[in-house]
């Protein structure tokens, strides 16, 4: 039979090992994590790590918005699923999903399928501008753009390499990152 000191020495090495394992485990995740993301769309890691308060978020799941210029677009499809942009946020586990705030009218739509045609007019965005132009509260895209993260309460928008900032936004910025390698800017709003 084994004795008490022998069981209590056992239970130490396994805490001990736990202790060990369990974080350097987490730090492989994380760096996993960061080298596919780096892999794949070419984030420096400055960038990565400056979403690190993403964790922290009180919200369970959060959203975040887009902006596209039409020429960055790579295939059709990405103009209703953002394609590779705000592809960092994928390392956060609490990231819900990306919502496209570009006007249709910065679509070229005359070689464009039926299918992509009616994927981008059921955009959230789409069907929400839609919506003012027929309660006559339409002013512009940016005021609508604007209108849409306020009233969704969007607090994350990410921005392409040739997108802008808007005056509107611009007003509700509380601090942005800008990534050296891709050109993609993380705006957090107040």
């Amino acid at each position: 039979l084994v004795g008490d000191n022998s069981i209590k020495k056992i239970k130490l090495i396994w805490l001990l090992i736990l202790c060990t394992v369990f974080p350097l485990a987490s730090a492989f995740n994380a760096s996993k994590g960061y080298f596919i993301s780096n892999k794949k769309f070419n984030y420096s890691s400055s960038f990565i790590q400056q979403q690190a308060f993403l964790h922290s978020e009180k919200e369970p799941n959060f959203v975040a918005a887009y902006i596209i210029q039409p020429g960055e677009y790579i295939s059709q499809s990405e103009m209703f699923t953002g394609g590779s942009i705000g592809g960092f946020l994928n390392l956060q586990n609490n990231f819900y999903g990306m919502i496209n705030l570009n006007p249709m009218a910065c679509y070229d739509l005359k070689n464009t399928s039926p299918t992509i045609k009616n994927s981008l007019m059921q955009q959230p965005f789409f069907e929400f501008v839609s919506t003012q132009k027929k309660q006559n509260t339409f002013v512009n895209i940016e005021k609508s753009q604007l209108d849409f993260l306020l009233k969704n309460n969007i607090r994350f928008l990410v921005l392409s390499r040739h997108s802008s900032l808007t005056a509107g936004i611009a007003r509700k910025l509380k601090f942005y990152f800008e990534d050296k390698n891709t050109g993609e800017k993380f705006l957090v709003l107040r």
